[in-house]
């Protein structure tokens, strides 16, 4: 990295490729052209999953790859630490690609600096790790790690930074995470902890080495780049209040997801907001080089002198889906089972999902658990019997999807679900471009692929309630937030297309403004790629039935419900627009157009979904 010349940089990137059966360690350089036209993250690791992955394997097997993918920015830009983890996700039989943050990504890249990632094979005869240490890697035994949470892993491995599952993952909850920094991040949806557990892999860890020397002009650029940052009036919210900043206004709109999607808003907001928040912040918490510093560090007063700290959030997400969606008001108790998910390696996020789902299963008569709405302690209970796989937990850590199958005799109409993986914090009937944005998505129901309801309940710019432009404007959102996985660069540092333009040929990549608008969308298009090789079409392109089905509760929202035949328009304009079949298959000249020719359809499985 101490050359002055980007093309220098470009050419000496490298894989790493990690055989666990055989316990082989291997080295290859990146094909320049793969680079070009993918540049990291989501888009090189996409590829890497289509050519390494069989099609029609079982997630859980060991010729289902687990890919550790960086960006050409990761460790170098600000607000870059981030590293992208792609699998065949157990949860949806869907390509997934999750992110985790903190320090973990930026060691990675300093301890191997000509290396942009890895792809695991194979399957361990018992629990080992890879250990990363002055530029070599090798895999060592982990029999005294497993077992261990990630917080007692990370400490285990002092002086290292890891990425490591706890137990859910060790037990093959469909939605278990990969914890990066000691329970603090995780790469999360999908279930990648599942397949990295099924590999007996309990933990990567890296002897965190000095950040390499840089050329002046990239020194430049960061600097500038930081002070952006920290000083522009878009990231205000952010770097102010966090992530918690979303809760009021979605509140507002009626969006909130409360009591398992039934209602739009939660009469107790106040208790959870962002002055809840603020009132226990100890202290603020950032990734690697941020300056934003989005996350928190909670502390409450417990009995008799105690105090109960969480190591990061609850944030937006792990608030609503284990607060309103359950019924639950107290900040204290989300922050609970927050910190027990984390510590469990376990997706808050599902968690919730599948939490409010048995709350309403018990409601109904159909679930003989006893787990009510706003029952914190039960949650955590639950929660632990999903972990260990023990009693009802076996059957909810096959998700939402799978469990009302099981519980209702094969119908789906009370999960709220998309492809398999649980919806995310934002009710559709509040902002119709949502059921559009979920239904597309690749990983299943996700709000990081598109979130139009800030451009349009949120940002006025169209009618939430209407289904004019939603298309467009989802295809748009997807297509940037595509480039932005492959750079890899946050969410939140929201970096313009001149700004990646300008570190992408710093980095010698020598693009324009054109060949990123087109990267974007090669990147959409290769994830459907491999999804249609697995055999997905229209039909898992769906919208969860309940958001057909009026809002109850007070709001603007209130009363609304996404009617099928408006939906069934949106997703024919998208396929339209998207130069797409009418099954949702990219036609031959998308294909030509994005030079993805090397990665056709394939053979598809055939009816899976």
């Amino acid at each position: 990295m101490k050359s002055d010349s980007g093309r220098d940089l470009i050419g000496r990137y490298r894989l790493l490729h990690v055989d666990l059966s055989n316990k082989t360690i291997t080295s290859e350089p990146i094909p320049e052209d793969l680079l070009v036209r993918f540049l990291g993250g989501k888009g090189l690791g996409a590829a890497y999953l289509y050519r390494e992955t069989p099609p029609n394997v079982d997630p859980q097997s060991p010729e289902n790859c687990l890919i550790f993918m960086l960006g050409p920015l990761t460790g170098i830009a600000p607000a870059s630490s981030r590293c992208c983890v792609l699998t065949k996700s157990p949860l949806t039989g869907a390509l997934t690609d999750c992110y985790s943050g903190g320090r973990f990504p930026a060691h990675l890249r300093y301890s191997m600096p000509d290396h942009l990632g890895m792809v695991i094979h194979g399957a361990a005869a018992n629990p080992v790790m890879l250990v990363i240490e002055d530029g070599a890697a090798e895999i060592r035994d982990a029999d005294h790690l497993w077992g261990l949470d990630t917080k007692e892993t990370a400490a285990a491995l002092d002086g290292y930074t890891t990425a490591a599952i706890g137990p859910a993952g060790e037990n093959l909850v469909k939605f278990s995470t990969i914890s990066t920094d000691g329970g603090i991040h995780h790469a999360a949806r999908g279930g990648p902890g599942a397949v990295m557990g099924a590999k007996r892999l309990k933990a990567i860890a890296v002897k965190p080495a000095s950040e390499p020397e840089m050329p002046q002009n990239l020194r430049n650029l960061r600097r500038e780049h930081m002070r952006h940052l920290r000083t522009t009036d878009d990231l205000a919210a952010t770097r102010d209040e966090g992530t918690i900043s979303f809760l009021a206004p979605v509140n507002e709109v009626g969006a909130l997801p409360t009591r398992y999607w039934t209602e739009g808003r939660f009469e107790r907001v106040d208790a959870i907001d962002t002055v809840a928040v603020q009132r226990h912040t100890k202290k603020r918490v950032t990734c690697h080089a941020c300056p934003i510093a989005c996350g928190y560090n909670l502390a409450f007063p417990e009995d008799g002198g105690e105090v109960f700290e969480t190591g990061k959030g609850p944030e937006y997400e792990t608030v609503v889906l284990n607060g309103p969606l359950l019924d639950i008001g107290d900040l204290k108790e989300i922050a609970r089972i927050g910190e027990l998910c984390d510590r469990l390696g376990i997706d808050t996020m599902s968690t919730g999902n599948v939490l409010g789902f048995a709350m309403e299963c018990h409601e109904m008569g159909v679930l003989d658990h006893p787990i009510r709405f706003g029952d914190g302690k039960g949650a955590r209970d639950l929660i632990s019997l999903i972990a260990k796989r023990e009693g009802i937990g076996d059957l909810l850590a096959e998700g939402v999807r799978a469990a009302c199958q099981t519980l209702y005799n094969g119908s789906l109409e009370h999960a709220v679900e998309v492809k398999g993986l649980e919806c995310p914090s934002f009710d559709p009937r509040a902002s119709y471009g949502l059921a559009l944005a979920y239904a597309t998505s690749d990983r299943g129901g996700c709000h990081t692929r598109a979130l139009p309801i800030v451009t349009d309940a949120l940002g006025g710019e169209r009618d939430p309630y209407s289904v004019e432009g939603q298309a467009e404007a989802v295809i748009a959102d997807q297509n940037f937030r595509a480039l932005t996985y492959s750079l890899i660069a946050c969410d939140f540092a929201e970096y313009s297309p001149e700004q990646a333009l300008r570190w992408l040929n710093a980095l010698g990549f020598d693009l324009s403004g054109t060949d990123l608008e087109v990267t974007g969308e090669r990147v959409w298009n290769m994830t459907r790629l491999f999804n249609v090789r697995e055999g997905f079409s229209r039909a898992a392109d769906s919208m969860p039935e309940r958001f057909g089905e009026p809002l109850q509760g007070g709001g603007p929202a209130a009363g609304n419900a996404v009617r099928p035949e408006e939906f069934t328009g949106m997703l024919d304009e998208y396929y339209h627009l998207r130069t797409w079949d009418e099954d949702g298959i990219p036609a031959p000249e998308c294909i030509q157009r994005l030079g993805l020719a090397d990665f056709s359809p394939g053979q598809q499985a055939g009816g899976r979904r």
